[in-house]
């Protein structure tokens, strides 16, 4: 199997403790890039989110990439782009993203692109928490209709 992206979407921990993100570093390298990681709600407990940072990396992030021209006329489309937001709330069980986030999301679909077209979906592989049970999910991906590129931030 080859997908375009993996977006592995929290929970990568039970309690956001050191050795948790230790162990889950382990499993998340074994997944062939490009990925998006996502925290969840777990993963900001005990200040679980340094942890993500050092292991992981920006808790806010954005994936391009662009496709082959074959493809990209079989598609209608020149790539894709993937946005994973932290919605969780340090020690809390719930989460959100608040209004102070949502130009930030607007501005990461926007900037390369004029228009948008319909969203599409990438799901996730199972990546099991230490502890816990395998997570699976889906974050919705946008397409961009400029030259063929790959790039990622």
């Amino acid at each position: 199997m080859h997908p375009d992206v993996v977006v592995v979407a929290g929970d990568l921990t039970t309690a956001g403790y050191e050795d948790e993100y230790i162990e889950a570093a382990g499993i998340v390298a074994q997944i062939e890039p490009p990925k998006v990681i996502i925290p969840g709600n777990h993963d900001a407990r005990n200040v679980g989110w340094v942890h993500f940072e050092r292991y992981f990396g920006n808790r806010f992030s954005r994936l391009r990439r662009g496709f082959d021209p074959v493809r990209a006329e079989r598609l209608r489309a020149t790539g894709f782009t993937v946005v994973g937001v932290d919605s969780s709330e340090p020690d809390l069980d719930e989460g959100r993203v608040g209004r102070d986030r949502y130009q930030w999301i607007r501005n990461q679909f926007e900037e390369r692109a004029t228009s948008r077209s319909s969203p599409s979906t990438t799901t996730s592989s199972p990546c099991p928490a230490p502890g816990g049970s395998a997570t699976s999910s889906w974050t919705p991906a946008t397409s961009w209709p400029s030259s063929p590129t790959s790039t990622s931030t």
